[in-house]
């Protein structure tokens, strides 16, 4: 396994770039946002984490700057969570806690501070993926020890409810993208955990 990085890149639609790099490292968290308006939370620093990073690009003529400043920390140190949202009104959700626990909880960030959201039907960590809104929030498979799920729970601001399965049980997916009702899962793990 290799080691978390600050590293950021930018892209633009035809190259990438390096940006302003992470305050820490934080590998295996929540995170979404748009490039002018990001966040990342929990992860892995080495040790899982409370920590919240933000990222703004500030257009100022003539140059562009771009900074990661502190957020507000997450109630509980997690990894391996998945993330959507904006960063003014981000979700996390699941993950996996030092000592070992499998985390059904998820919060909601309103840019300022961390309060709890709803409990998960099924806890599990290292997602295939999440996608939506915070009000309309979507999340996929995952590690269910000892196995994948392909369970699928939509978020409606308040609790969580079951939706379609995936096809395909899996768990660490390469990406998310999309909305509640409209979502894309891609890639991932399956089978043995390695």
């Amino acid at each position: 396994e290799t080691a978390e990085t600050t590293a950021v890149e930018e892209y633009n639609g035809i190259s990438w770039a390096n940006s302003n790099t992470l305050i820490t490292k934080q590998g295996c968290g929540a995170s979404g946002g748009s490039q002018a308006a990001a966040y990342i939370a929990g992860g892995e620093s080495p040790a899982a984490t409370t920590t919240t990073q933000e990222y703004t690009k500030n257009y100022i003529a003539p140059y562009t700057t771009c900074v990661w400043s502190n957020g507000a920390s997450l109630s509980t140190a997690k990894y391996q969570l998945a993330g959507t949202g904006t960063q003014n009104a981000a979700l996390a959700m699941g993950g996996y806690t030092i000592p070992a626990a499998i985390v059904a909880g998820s919060e909601e960030y309103d840019g300022t501070s961390w309060s709890a959201g709803g409990t998960m039907i099924t806890a599990r960590f290292h997602f295939a993926g999440a996608a939506g809104t915070q009000d309309a929030g979507l999340v996929f498979g995952g590690y269910v020890s000892p196995t994948d799920t392909n369970a699928t729970e939509e978020y409606n601001g308040s609790t969580w409810a079951s939706g379609g399965g995936l096809i395909t049980a899996r768990r660490a997916g390469d990406t998310s993208i999309g909305t509640q009702n409209a979502g894309v899962a891609a890639g991932g793990r399956s089978g043995a955990q390695c």
